[in-house]
């Protein structure tokens, strides 16, 4: 931030001062926002608060994502207990029975 207050009290042009800050991957919409609304003069805080609903709707999405993912590696060892007793009681005897039947 100190980069660009340097830069904007050289008189620097907004977009031109607003780089620095531009270049962190997570302040680049800031970045651009600040520059936009210097050039523009409109409210730097409505840019704010849609960049920020964006970033939350994004973590909700990604949060969602992470839930979604543990759900399905959950049914895995679900899978691995529940598959034994499944074979011995509902397959197995099915298959004496009728092994039982054909072979006499």
């Amino acid at each position: 931030m100190l980069a660009v207050a340097r830069a904007a009290d050289l008189g620097a042009p907004a977009d031109i001062a607003w780089q620095p800050l531009g270049r962190h991957t997570s302040a680049a919409a800031v970045a651009r926002a600040a520059a936009r609304t210097a050039e523009s003069g409109t409210r730097l805080a409505d840019e704010l608060a849609q960049i920020a609903a964006d970033l939350r709707a994004r973590q909700a999405a990604a949060t969602d994502a992470r839930v979604r993912r543990a759900g399905v590696l959950v049914v895995l060892p679900l899978g691995l207990c529940f598959l034994p007793a499944f074979v011995l009681i509902g397959v197995v005897p099915i298959v004496i029975g009728i092994a039982g039947s054909v072979l006499r």
